[in-house]
């Protein structure tokens, strides 16, 4: 994407993850992201939290996102779908990737 470092916004939070590690985040950036299908199209602009760690995830999209979009999500399915004003957006995961990563 051509992002560096000296590109995000600097924050003095600290993260808490599941093991009650703590992170120290990079930095925010507000990018624009969109999902579309042959039914519609749809973008926001969401703001991410950068850290460094190993993960089998390239992103985590959080509630506010999946709400400014109007998602609902079956993570059985590995699907997501949204309303746009043409019709119904399908994200669908692939389960082969996901298998492989987990």
């Amino acid at each position: 994407m051509g992002l560096m470092e000296v590109n995000l916004l600097r924050t003095g939070t600290t993260l808490l993850g599941f093991p009650r590690e703590r992170v120290k985040p990079l930095g925010f950036v507000a990018l624009p992201v969109s999902f579309n299908d042959d039914n519609g199209y749809a973008m926001n602009m969401v703001n991410f939290t950068v850290i460094r760690a190993k993960s089998g995830y390239n992103v985590i999209l959080g509630r506010t996102t999946v709400n400014s979009f109007g998602m609902v999500i079956s993570t059985s399915h590995l699907c997501a779908k949204f309303p746009t004003s043409t019709g119904v957006v399908t994200i669908r995961g692939d389960v082969r990737q996901a298998t492989q990563c987990f």
